[in-house]
């Protein structure tokens, strides 16, 4: 039985800025986290990708998925086994998907008078993020869950006027893709 997921997306001004402050908190983290490897690696350059990807392992749980896009619109896969779909929340922006959950031992196991002994689940918080290449319609957006495979689905969002399209990319939510 597929479960359905929360999807969060801006009203207004307040609540963009508060989820474009949540995906920056994670960026920060991520980018004080590879500046640390990097430091680590004698500060030798060459590598940047590498260890961004590694402090964003180390930080957070980067599920496996796959990204479709069709002239509608896309789908995204994730295989996320062991999680429950009131762990998990979409954000959803114009050039953004994103998903998160903050996993705790009794969220995962329960209340129950078990006393967990051993444990190969994924104790990091779960966090992928998601560009699609044309802006999707946030109020648009479905997930759901089911046997461990949440599935989101998106729409394309209607054709954006130049200052619409440039007051995003000052934001930063999408990225600035060259023509």
């Amino acid at each position: 039985m597929a479960l359905p997921i929360k999807v969060s997306y801006a009203t207004d001004a307040e609540s963009l800025n508060a989820l474009i402050r949540k995906l920056e908190n994670v960026e920060l983290s991520v980018e004080k986290r590879a500046r640390e490897v990097f430091i680590q690696r004698g500060c030798t350059c060459g590598h940047p990708v590498d260890d961004w990807y590694m402090a964003e392992r180390e930080l957070y749980n980067v599920p496996a998925a796959e990204m479709k896009e069709t002239e509608k619109g896309i789908e995204i896969r994730v295989a996320i086994p062991g999680c429950r779909a009131e762990q998990l929340e979409i954000i959803a922006l114009p050039g953004i998907l994103a998903i998160e959950d903050r996993p705790s031992v009794e969220k995962m196991h329960g209340r129950t008078t078990e006393r967990l002994v051993s444990s190969a689940m994924n104790e990091r918080p779960l966090f992928r993020r998601f560009s699609p290449k044309h802006p999707i319609d946030p109020k648009a957006v479905r997930a759901t869950l089911s046997d461990g495979m949440l599935t989101i689905t998106a729409s394309r969002a209607a054709p954006m006027t130049e200052a619409e399209r440039l007051a995003l990319e000052a934001r930063m939510l999408i990225p600035k893709r060259v023509s």
